[in-house]
């Protein structure tokens, strides 16, 4: 009976001995929570619109949102808060627009020969 109660407390021991001494294991894996497709990918659902005045007179977008105007500088377009001042004389009335993108000016070539 002695020995079995000396295989049982050794048993024992190397079994707490090992559990005391494990090292927990790493999980290395990072995962990321998507928001939506990719810019470059076909939207498959909804995609956030952006309100936009769009002023054909002085070809200016204007982005209530953010508060920024986009507007035609020596051939390049800007974003600014604010217009120069010959801009703000020339805007005249606008017309609203909805558009998925945050770069209105790259539909500029349609919007211009719509809104003449």
């Amino acid at each position: 009976m002695n020995i079995f109660k000396l295989l049982i407390s050794g048993v024992c021991f190397f079994g707490l001995f090992a559990v005391v001494n494990a090292k927990p294991q790493q999980n290395n894996q990072v995962f990321q929570i998507a928001k939506g497709p990719p810019a470059h990918a076909k939207a498959h659902g909804y995609r956030k619109k952006r309100m936009y005045h769009y002023y054909p007179g002085a070809q200016v977008y204007f982005d209530s949102g953010r508060g920024l105007y986009f507007y035609l500088s020596g051939g390049s377009w800007v974003s600014a808060v604010t217009l120069p001042s010959k801009l703000k004389l020339k805007l005249g009335s606008s017309v609203e627009l909805e558009l998925e993108t945050d770069s209105p000016f790259h539909l500029h070539h349609k919007h211009k020969l719509r809104f003449r």
